[in-house]
């Protein structure tokens, strides 16, 4: 009785050895598992976190034009002010800070239409027209024509810069 009691007991033993070999493999395949997921979850949160680093980007760099072009309208507002106070000598270096200010809003915003991208350029090509005439009297030591003449030029492309900007801010859901 006492053999068949240990031959009972070794069987047991067996049995509960194999029981728990086959729960560690599982416990490992489940391990895999659960570290597959893990991984597979973390490189998405990376994922949604570098489409949300990139949307704050490109809204940073939006509301960066909507800036440029606001002080791009206050400086040419600035021009017609210094026509009207005959400013003649200083006038060529803000001609050309204008436009240097209007190129970079054309490289800096894709979303611009190619009219939109005409329009800047011709006003920026309007700023190099006005520039050479400042320039050309300077040089004479004379002033450059008729201010109220040259402010209707200035007002004509602030009122184009300035349909621009309404579109960039209502492009991006800024308020005009």
């Amino acid at each position: 009785m006492r053999y068949g009691l240990l031959c009972c007991t070794i069987v047991r033993l067996g049995w509960i050895a194999h029981a728990v070999r086959c729960w560690a493999d599982y416990a490992s395949v489940l391990g895999v598992v659960v570290s597959v997921t893990g991984f597979a979850i973390t490189i998405a949160s990376v994922m949604r976190s570098k489409r949300a680093v990139s949307d704050v980007r490109n809204r940073l760099a939006l509301q960066s034009v909507v800036t440029d072009l606001n002080r791009v309208v206050a400086d040419v507002e600035d021009l017609k002010q210094l026509h009207r106070y005959g400013a003649w000598a200083i006038m060529p270096a803000r001609y050309t800070a204008v436009r240097r200010q209007l190129q970079a809003v054309k490289v800096d915003y894709p979303n611009l239409s190619k009219a939109q991208r005409s329009v800047i350029q011709g006003i920026i090509q309007q700023f190099t027209t006005i520039e050479q005439l400042v320039e050309a009297s300077l040089a004479r030591k004379e002033p450059p024509g008729d201010p109220a003449a040259l402010n209707g030029i200035v007002a004509e492309q602030s009122d184009k810069l300035n349909a621009i900007l309404v579109f960039v801010q209502r492009d991006i859901g800024a308020k005009p």
